[in-house]
């Protein structure tokens, strides 16, 4: 179980660095219409929204190879207890941005931390959807 833990975390460090969730906090446009987006505007909602999905799909593909791998058994607590899909799915990315920001808003003396982590703890704080449950 140790080695699950050090290989999910080890392969959350590994990805591109996306700053704290204070330059989130500072850099989204929350609120704006899309009508009174500047270039900028439109730059960080698309950084943001993109590093999220890549964050939901490396969260996948990293469960996934433990499975195959047989490091963990796919019957495990582990699996749902770490799982984002199962807490997502069917989420647009408005939504899936109001989860964080609201994590935030709960959590002001975390918001240093790198945003990748924020926004998987955000996720992992939602309940499981039954309708997100697969064999």
């Amino acid at each position: 179980m140790k080695i699950f833990f050090f290989i999910f975390f080890v392969s959350l460090s590994f990805s591109h660095d996306l700053g704290t969730a204070n330059d989130f906090l500072n850099h989204y446009p929350f609120g704006k219409s899309k009508e009174d987006f500047l270039k900028k505007d439109y730059y960080w909602k698309s950084y943001y929204e993109s590093k999220i999905f890549g964050l939901g799909e490396g969260n996948q593909i990293t469960l996934g190879k433990l499975i195959q791998q047989k490091i963990i058994p796919k019957n495990s607590p582990s699996i749902s207890s770490l799982n984002t899909y199962i807490r997502t799915c069917e989420m647009t990315s408005e939504q899936l941005i109001g989860v964080i920001k609201e994590w935030c808003d709960n959590n002001p003396k975390k918001t240093h931390l790198m945003f990748s982590y924020i926004a998987i703890e955000a996720f992992l704080s939602l309940p499981i959807k039954q309708n997100c449950l697969f064999d």
